[in-house]
């Protein structure tokens, strides 16, 4: 295993780590410790893709896992998020059905030994999921100087940072349809 690969492994195995921690320590010291903890499994995102670059070692692993390590990660936080009524159902409702969308593409493509990697929209959308639930955890830590006013606001920037986040997952499943149109549509035609 090359060391992106360790990273992408590294957040799969971090998620459950940051869930647990938030749902059931919620003191000062675990507040940090999970703040930490959620920004390192953040920062796995961009080590797996810049080390496998670096040393020239992009993999199909690396290609297949890494959007998935993210998945787990982002809805394993937001299904924490949605238990405790910090984010509103529809928009977990749209993520996944765009995701079921570019996973059955991305099976299609790989029948025919593609891959189908994830473009900038995708990288966006990942990006303002991930800041929107640090700033979503953020609201939620036992920060003494934090009001409760702080707090609720804090939640709202989270969660439009969220809907901006849907906004991009569409644009990278129109971008995703476009780019392999030929592919599904032929494949719909070879079924028949």
């Amino acid at each position: 295993m090359n060391l992106a690969n360790f990273f992408t492994v590294s957040r799969i195995i971090l998620s459950p780590l940051v869930c647990f921690a938030f749902m059931y320590y919620k003191s000062f010291g675990w507040s940090v410790f999970n703040l930490v903890l959620l920004i390192f499994a953040f920062l796995t995102d961009w080590m797996d893709g810049f080390f496998a670059r670096k040393n020239k070692n992009v993999t199909n692993f690396g290609k297949i896992f890494d959007p998935i390590a993210d998945k787990i990660l982002v809805y394993s936080l937001i299904l924490c998020f949605l238990s405790m009524n910090l984010l509103s159902v529809w928009i977990v409702i749209l993520l996944l059905c765009r995701d079921f969308i570019i996973y059955s593409v991305r099976i299609l493509l790989a029948k025919k030994n593609k891959i189908y990697a994830a473009d900038i929209y995708g990288k966006i959308k990942t990006s303002l999921q991930f800041v929107s639930i640090l700033i979503i955890l953020l609201s939620f830590c036992e920060f003494s100087n934090f009001s409760v006013q702080i707090k609720n606001e804090l939640c709202k920037i989270g969660n439009g940072c969220m809907i901006l986040s849907v906004l991009f997952a569409f644009l990278s499943l129109l971008n995703c349809v476009y780019k392999n149109k030929s592919e599904i549509f032929n494949s719909t035609k070879e079924e028949k």
